[in-house]
């Protein structure tokens, strides 16, 4: 993924996690994105094509709302884990900061003023807060979410797969 910043996800053990937990999160959307459309796909096939009534459709819209319950609930789990993360990184990365600093001591010449060492440690890390909260798990969302629907339209129909290939870029 080429908006993720390996620097980040090796020296941040929270980003770390949470990069494994985003993508099994966005692939389990992905399975239940491709759910979803298939069970309203055949419920409105059945609805007008085979004029199905209400009693013979009574399973797969209940199937229906599982699904879209499920979607609901990884959504919300997503947004708890991206927030917790992205806490948690900040935490991290502050306190790996104030280690360096007390390693190096206060009056080491590669040490920038005591002014902008406290606006890197309040602004400059709290600028991690959105990256890890909001930017990097549609980052991950956006990375498996195609891959899974592109699978899945290669093995239900390659010709319709070689033409969204060819057209979508």
């Amino acid at each position: 993924v080429s908006g993720l910043d390996r620097r980040l996800v090796r020296h941040v053990p929270a980003v770390r996690r949470f990069v494994g937990l985003g993508a099994a999160i966005g692939l389990a959307s992905a399975v239940l994105v491709i759910a979803q459309a298939g069970l309203l796909a055949d419920t409105i096939a059945a609805a007008f094509l085979s004029g199905a009534g209400l009693d013979a459709l009574a399973v797969p819209l209940g199937a229906l709302a599982c699904v879209v319950l499920g979607r609901a609930v990884l959504a919300w789990s997503a947004e708890v884990a991206a927030t917790r993360a992205a806490t948690t990184a900040v935490a991290q990365l502050r306190a790996a900061l104030l280690d360096h600093v007390l390693r190096l001591g206060p009056h080491h010449p590669g040490l920038p003023s005591t002014g902008r060492l406290a606006t890197l440690a309040s602004r400059g890390v709290d600028g991690l807060d959105a990256y890890v909260g909001r930017y990097l798990p549609q980052l991950l969302i956006g990375a498996t979410v195609p891959l899974v629907v592109g699978i899945r339209i290669l093995t239900a129909d390659w010709v319709s797969a070689l033409v969204i290939g060819v057209t979508v870029p």
